[in-house]
């Protein structure tokens, strides 16, 4: 049981942060999609 507890939060550890990083990413991405447009418009 332990063995199994023990690779369950390694592997949390592991994704968690992986997962928050991409979620920020997607997020500022779409935030910045609307600048982007207008950029290039503007060239």
């Amino acid at each position: 049981f332990m063995l199994i507890f023990t690779l369950s939060t390694s592997v949390l550890f592991i994704f968690v942060p992986r997962y928050e990083f991409l979620k920020g990413y997607l997020g500022l991405e779409k935030e910045l999609l609307p600048i982007s447009k207008l950029f290039h418009t503007l060239i």
